[in-house]
C-alpha cells in the first residue's frame, strides 16, 4: 500500500493532524527498514551527520549577526 492511500483514512477521521501522525509513523518504519539495527553510537553519528551542518550554519549566522550589530553600534557611537 502506498503512503498516499494510508493517509486517506487518517485524513478523513482525524484531519491534518491525523495525517501528519500517519506520515510520521510510516516514515519511522521506512527509516528503520533503511538503516536496520544500529548501535546507539551509530544512531548518534547518523543524527550528527544529518543535522550537524544546520547547527553549524545557525551558529555562524548568530555570530556574524552579533558582529554586524557591534560594528553598527560602533559606527553610531562614532557619529555622535
Amino acid at each position: 500500500m502506498s503512503i498516499a492511500w494510508a493517509l486517506v483514512p487518517a485524513l478523513l477521521s482525524h484531519g491534518a493532524a491525523g495525517a501528519a501522525l500517519a506520515v510520521a509513523r510510516t516514515l519511522t518504519k521506512v527509516v528503520g527498514w533503511h538503516f536496520g539495527q544500529l548501535h546507539p553510537y551509530e544512531n548518534a553519528l547518523a543524527l550528527l551527520l544529518a543535522f550537524g551542518p544546520f547547527v553549524v550554519l545557525a551558529v555562524v549566522i548568530v555570530v556574524r549577526r552579533r558582529e554586524d550589530d557591534d560594528e553598527e553600534d560602533e559606527v553610531e557611537a562614532s557619529d555622535r
